[in-house]
This record gives C-alpha cells, sequence and structure tokens, in this order.
C-alpha cells in the first residue's frame, strides 16, 4: 500500500502531475473504508473532503430536469450497429434468459476497478477532489445495490490528477475522449476492467459505455464510467447525492438501457420483459406512482435504478435487468 507521484504532461489538456494511490487486497467493504480511512490520515485528506470541493463551479448547477445520463437516446449508441447483429443478440438474449444460467451462480462476480480523480484548480482552489473514504463509499454504495445479484465492485487503484483548463464536457467531448484514451488501464485479457472518471461534467450526471460500442469500431479504451464528482455519497447535487448514479452507469457498462428511450413513444424501449412501458422519464420522486402510458399495464419504472428519478428513489433492478447484466458480463468475458 504505497502512493507514488508521476510528472505527465499533455497539451491541450494541461495536466500536471498523477498521484496513484494502490489500494490493498480487502475482503469486506468495511475492511476498505477502514484502509481508505488511514490513507487519507496519511495523505492529509479530510475524509468527507474539503467543503470547496462540494461546491459546483460556476456554469455547473443541475437544476434542470432529466441530465442524469449523458445518453439521451439508445438510438445514439446504436446508430451504427447493423440491424443483423441487434437482431442476432436479441435471438441469443433469449435463449440465454431461457437457461438462466446466473440462476446456478454461487461465487460473486468481482469486477476490478481503477478510479480517476480529475481535479480542476483554480487559484487556491481545487475543484471536484475526492478523498479515498469518498471513493471507498461510493464503491460500497454500489455493492449495496449489485451485490444480491452476485456482482461486486472491487477498487484496486486510485488516480488523482489536476488540470488548469476548464474541458469542454459531455459524451463526445474530444477533451475527455483524449483523457481516455491516454489513461484507460486494462487487465489485458478482456473487457471486465472497469475505468471510472470523476471530474465536474458541467450539467451531466454522468454517462456511461455500452459493451456493445465497441461493435461499431469504438475503441475501447472509450470503455468505461463518467461521474460528477458531487454526485457521490453527500455531494452537492440537489437531486443525485446518495451515489446512485454511478449505479446507474453501472447498468449502461452491462447493457441495460433506460425504460423511456422511445422518443416519448408508448413502446417497448429496453427489451426487457418485465418493466414496465414508459414514454418519458420520471424527474423527482413522485410521491404518488406515474403512469405516463395509461393504456399498458403498470405504472412508470420510477423506483428503477435506470429510470431519472431523484436517488431516494432509486432502489431496485428487475429480474429480467439481472438476466440482460450477465448476458453482457460474459460477452465481456469473452471479449
Amino acid at each position: 500500500m504505497y502512493q507514488f507521484v508521476l510528472m505527465v504532461v499533455f497539451c491541450g489538456l494541461c495536466l500536471g502531475q498523477v498521484e496513484t494511490t494502490q489500494i490493498s487486497s480487502y475482503e469486506t467493504d468495511e475492511e476498505l473504508m477502514a484502509q481508505a480511512a488511514w490513507l487519507d490520515e496519511r495523505a492529509g485528506f479530510s475524509s468527507s473532503g474539503d467543503q470547496v470541493n462540494l461546491k459546483r463551479s460556476e456554469g455547473s448547477d443541475v437544476e434542470t430536469d432529466n441530465l442524469r445520463c449523458g445518453f439521451e437516446s439508445e438510438e445514439d449508441a446504436l446508430r451504427h450497429l447493423a440491424i443483423s447483429q441487434q437482431v442476432e443478440w436479441e435471438l441469443d438474449f433469449e435463449h440465454f434468459q431461457q437457461d438462466q444460467p446466473y440462476l446456478k451462480q454461487t461465487k460473486p462476480n468481482y469486477i476490478y476497478v481503477v478510479w480517476h480523480n480529475i481535479r480542476f484548480v483554480s487559484g487556491h482552489a481545487m475543484l471536484g477532489h475526492l478523498s479515498n473514504s469518498q471513493i471507498a463509499n461510493q464503491i460500497s454504495v454500489v455493492n449495496q445495490a449489485i451485490g444480491p445479484f452476485n456482482f461486486r465492485l472491487v477498487l484496486t487503484q486510485i488516480n488523482r490528477y489536476t488540470t488548469t483548463t476548464v474541458w469542454d464536457v459531455g459524451p463526445h467531448s474530444a477533451a475527455i475522449n483524449q483523457f481516455r484514451k491516454n489513461h484507460y488501464v486494462s487487465n489485458g485479457n478482456n473487457l471486465t476492467m472497469l475505468n471510472i472518471y470523476s471530474l465536474d461534467l458541467h450539467g451531466y450526471a454522468g454517462w456511461g459505455h455500452y459493451p456493445w460500442l465497441d461493435e461499431m469500431g469504438d475503441d475501447r479504451r472509450y470503455d468505461g464510467i463518467l461521474v460528477d464528482y458531487q454526485t457521490l455519497p453527500g455531494g452537492a447535487d440537489p437531486h443525485y447525492n446518495q451515489g446512485k448514479t454511478l449505479t446507474h452507469e453501472w447498468g449502461h457498462w452491462l447493457g441495460l438501457k433506460h425504460p423511456f428511450d422511445a422518443g416519448g413513444r408508448c413502446v417497448d424501449s429496453d427489451g426487457i420483459s418485465d418493466t414496465y412501458i414508459q414514454s418519458r422519464p420520471t424527474s423527482g420522486c413522485p410521491f404518488r406512482p406515474t403512469d405516463s402510458c395509461p393504456d399498458f399495464f403498470g405504472y412508470d419504472n420510477s423506483h428503477n435504478y435506470m429510470d431519472y428519478s431523484d436517488d431516494p428513489c432509486l432502489t431496485q433492478f428487475t429480474s429480467g435487468q439481472v438476466s440482460m447484466m450477465y448476458f453482457w458480463w460474459n460477452w465481456r468475458l469473452a471479449n
């Protein structure tokens, strides 16, 4: 367990020094939290983060509706994919779901995580800095949601970067894509290493990389998840501050779509049989169930992690979504 500093310079991104913290092996999230607290003490970090780092930088306040995720439509992710390939995957998934091999799974599926913390320095202020404890707490929140399905995130390394340049942000940001290509960490065998990038996303809560984008000729180094640093537990985002944005984006990383991505139409948009038909994302945390498609059975999926409800509302994945996760997890293992 150690920390070292490596000097790098990338013109355009204007990165200064990279600080890498290695995480020793651990058995439980409680052990991770204890280790993170010890690392924070050694590094002189406040375990809850400095108050200045909890303030959203100018021009990036998330007050508008439905900006939880950068993928506004599944068409964004499927636009170049051949129809024949989509149909093949749908048939494969039907057979996979009928066999339900994941029900026989007894050992956890470990997903090893490298966390990239990108911090913006302006004068004496550093925006986006996260302590080891904050990151460990976020990992624990995701594990509470996915643990019942025998998935588990395991934090292995935290890389911290500083920049004095304000990057353009968004799912197609040239600066962010260049950074991901430069710093992506692979396990060398398949697409099961999860790279998570936290920074100020200026209005997006986060976005995740669908597994099938690699079939579209996308660079594998783009694989991973980006989250706004203020969506972590205790963050300053007014709607998403319990760490469930990362759970939502993790769903995308394992192939889950939004249940409402059909351009306002009441049709099955996520290919999951046990999520209800929904035409628009949920906003806030409704006291009473909402029903955007009253001609179809069931209310909107406001408690589902793949909807856009505020964090306190999000509590569940469906069994059909779990099947989809395992389908794409097996695909990642094979690729």
